[in-house]
């Protein structure tokens, strides 16, 4: 009865986890292996940040995916194109005084992936932004730094399988 009873329940867990859509497969494109990320472009007047972006971006890759990362487009299956359209620092509290106490970073970056026929894979924007005080020691280096990062994590994500 007991064995019965484990058999029974073994299957009930192997239907239900079948039933919600779980699958060993990857979640990301597999049809590609070799992808390139060249510098990403900044349309601001804000200089340096492109940088800190394509880094990030390229070592987000290398964490979350298996892809191989080329510095050659010729080489790739697919080419990522970043796009910073926007970097803003706009005060939000300013004192008596109008000395800025609360502050944000926002960024907009666009991305487009192109494989190696030039078809486009992916092409949309996203917009991040993070708060940050003086007043408790943050800078706006360290909200940059934040924004990045969550920017980072979603250009992986735009090479991610559709549900």
């Amino acid at each position: 009865m007991k064995i019965f009873l484990f058999c029974l329940t073994v299957l009930c867990g192997m239907l239900a986890s079948a039933g919600c859509g779980y699958s060993m497969k990857s979640i990301y494109k597999t049809e590609y292996a070799v992808i390139c990320i060249p510098v990403i472009e900044n349309k601001t007047l804000r200089r340096e940040h492109e940088f800190d972006l394509t880094d990030a971006v390229i070592k987000a890759y290398q964490e979350r995916t298996r892809y191989a990362i080329t510095a050659k487009p010729e080489n790739a299956d697919v080419v990522i194109r970043g796009e910073i359209e926007n970097y803003l620092t706009p005060s939000l509290v300013e004192n008596i005084d109008d000395q800025v106490i609360v502050s944000s970073v926002t960024i907009k970056l666009n991305i487009i992936i192109f494989d190696k026929n030039n078809s486009i894979i992916y092409n949309g924007s996203r917009v991040e932004s993070a708060n940050f005080s003086g007043t408790k020691g943050e800078s706006e280096a360290s909200a940059k730094a934040e924004v990045i990062e969550k920017l980072a994590r979603w250009a992986v994500s735009c090479m991610e399988n559709p549900w």
